[in-house]
């Protein structure tokens, strides 16, 4: 009976590999109430991997100033840069270097274009944008059209009134727009991260050791608009997102043990200690499951070894889900809500399980695992994998682990230690901390191992975690 449930679920889904271009209905579905995802997840493995082709060649001249004043010729630049750099996050398109077409003269109207002159550098597609100023002070109006070149006629449009505050946004709006519209793909360039950062160097006080506060912050995902979060001058770490984004549940020792508090961090302002932690009763590492109404996270209360419990958002209805000697923690659900995956010393030293949200039979991952920490689901069709951080000498790395497969492969390659995975919500890429460039920074790669880029520069930063997509 010990592998039943995982076993069940490998085998159902044993014929379709998550690079199936037509999923079966299988008997994971029962397992996990798993809806097996439609195009825009198949694309996912279709684009990243093994991919017949090469993304189509973009265009983006820099964004037409149509008016000039200072605000808006700032926006422009804004514009131009921040939605070219989005566009090259996703490898949907190949985005063409200013210098091959400087000789081409803007074009302001469709028909201006000169269709034969960017057919001959190999164009497929042309970002026409203009910017002017608005008609009340602050304001600038600004307007995407994205050409097909072979097609002659508009692939997308829009326009919208703005701020130069809120310019980078817009970009992030027209990227992830023509993604779904041009290639049938869902963007993050709207999406925010959340982490954990010592950067303000303020100190704890009656403390041995003086450590260094940890307060939670967020960002855009590209790692711009670093705002803080908490302000208490304590450990503030492990924050999970709320599903549609507007909050935020982390662990803190704000008041002088760890505790769950759950926050709004946009619009009504406001917190709540769903776990109801005393110095007793302490409360670790929350995970906000995928219909926000509802809380794992691991607890000693009453001073026996940690388990799993779970509780209502409200902090009703709370419920021990392991009763073990060992310690069990860091809990996180499957994109369904209908599996639990944990980390446990149960075995003698620290593996992934699995089990569902009542309870009941525990399961353990079979992924030859010496060490394995903070494990995280994959969405959509990608999640039929696991990502966590394993040891591997005197560090560790991300690996991912195929449910369809029962196969594990490393994303990360022994450069420092990389630790804490969390998943883009498209699937695409993978959030972690690493040492690489000496202190813990953020740093994401694509789930094809490429392209790692760093996303935070001060501090020590730790503990990440990707938000859904914000529209």
């Amino acid at each position: 009976m010990r592998r039943l449930l995982l076993s069940a679920v490998a085998a159902a889904i044993s014929a379709v590999t998550w690079l199936s271009a037509a999923p079966a209905p299988s008997a994971f579905t029962a397992a996990d109430d798993y809806t097996m995802p439609q195009a825009q997840e198949q694309s996912i493995a279709v684009t990243m991997i093994n991919r017949p082709g090469l993304p189509p060649h973009i265009a983006v001249p820099p964004f037409v100033v149509l008016t000039a004043d200072q605000t808006t010729q700032d926006a422009a630049r804004v514009l131009t840069d921040v939605l070219s750099a989005d566009l090259r996050f996703e490898r949907e398109f190949d985005v063409m270097p200013a210098a091959s077409y400087a000789g081409i003269p803007s074009a302001q109207t469709i028909d201006a274009l000169p269709y034969d002159r960017w057919a001959q550098l190999g164009a497929d597609y042309v970002a026409l944008g203009s910017v002017k100023a608005g008609a009340a002070a602050g304001q600038f109006d600004v307007e995407l059209r994205v050409v097909s070149v072979r097609e002659r006629r508009q692939a997308y449009g829009a326009a919208f009134t703005s701020t130069a505050r809120s310019a980078r946004r817009v970009a992030h709006t027209f990227s992830d727009e023509m993604h779904k519209t041009i290639r049938g793909v869902d963007g993050v360039a709207r999406t925010r991260i959340a982490f954990s950062s010592t950067r303000d160097g303020e100190r704890i006080g009656k403390t041995i050791e003086e450590r260094s506060a940890k307060e939670i912050y967020i960002m855009d995902y590209d790692g711009a608009n670093q705002q803080k979060v908490t302000a208490n001058r304590s450990l503030n770490i492990s924050p999970s997102w709320c599903p549609d984004g507007q909050c935020l549940a982390y662990m803190t020792y704000a008041s002088g043990f760890p505790d769950i508090v759950l926050q709004n961090i946009f619009g009504q302002i406001g917190m709540s200690h769903p776990a109801h932690g005393t110095d007793l009763v302490q409360n670790y590492l929350p995970a906000i499951s995928p219909d926000g109404t509802k809380i794992a996270f691991g607890s000693t209360r009453n001073g026996e070894a940690m388990d799993i419990y779970v509780v209502n958002r409200d902090g009703t209805g709370q419920r021990r889900l392991t009763n073990n000697a060992a310690v069990d923690n860091t809990p996180a659900w499957s994109p369904s809500g209908n599996l639990i995956a944990f980390t446990s010393y149960r075995s003698g030293s620290l593996q992934i399980y699995l089990m569902n949200p009542e309870g009941g039979a525990v399961n353990r991952v079979e992924n030859n695992c010496s060490h394995c920490d903070r494990p995280t689901f994959a969405p959509g069709l990608s999640g039929l994998l696991l990502a966590y951080s394993t040891q591997t000498g005197v560090g560790h790395d991300i690996e991912l682990y195929d449910f369809s497969t029962r196969q594990a492969r490393r994303l990360t390659s022994g450069q420092g230690t990389n630790e804490s995975p969390s998943f883009a919500p498209n699937g695409r890429h993978v959030l972690f901390f690493t040492t690489r460039w000496g202190k813990e920074q953020l740093a994401v790669v694509d789930i094809d191992g490429k392209n790692v880029r760093r996303l935070t520069e001060l501090g020590r930063n730790t503990y990440p975690s990707w938000s859904g997509f914000l529209k």
